[in-house]
């Protein structure tokens, strides 16, 4: 799951129990449209080697695995966080938080693995195929947003 985030120029910031936690966009900026597709082209990348995975797992006679992306773009507060004892570069703010929300709400679409906020959305354009999957309330965030089921992008 690494290796897409790296070859589109992401930052790995950490692994969180079986999660991974990606930037794209920071320290250095390419362009809002450009970020959100390198990150679609990630997830998608993600995707396809998870596919790959599970048919070697199918034939070993073991149960398929599952993942869920979220994928939002915003305002993040970026650079070494922590204390005097322990820093770390991370981002922090309410677009991780609705990035996160979004993974969290792929157990309730398993249809699709990957969702999208509206920003992430319209910076996509055209290139885009997704579902509309309605307004979802995301805990700790005000109002409801609009979720996508990522389908595909076109290059």
């Amino acid at each position: 799951m690494a290796a897409p985030v790296l070859a589109e120029q992401g930052l790995l910031d950490k692994f969180i129990g079986d999660s991974v936690m990606a930037e794209f966009g920071v320290p250095q900026h390419r362009g809002d449209q450009e970020e959100a597709l390198a990150a679609v082209r990630s997830a998608l990348a993600m995707q396809r080697n998870l596919h790959q995975l599970n048919k070697a797992l199918a034939e070993e006679g073991s149960e398929p695995l599952r993942h869920g992306i979220g994928i939002h773009c915003g305002d993040v507060v970026a650079g070494n966080l922590g204390s005097s004892h322990r820093l770390e570069y991370t981002v922090i703010g309410g677009s991780v938080n609705v990035a996160s929300r979004l993974e969290s709400l792929t157990r309730l679409f398993p249809q699709h693995s990957i969702l999208v906020s509206r920003a992430v959305l319209d910076l996509l354009g055209e290139k885009a195929t997704v579902e509309a999957l309605g307004f979802h309330a995301l805990k700790g965030w005000p109002e409801p947003i609009e979720v996508f089921g990522l389908i595909g992008i076109t290059l």
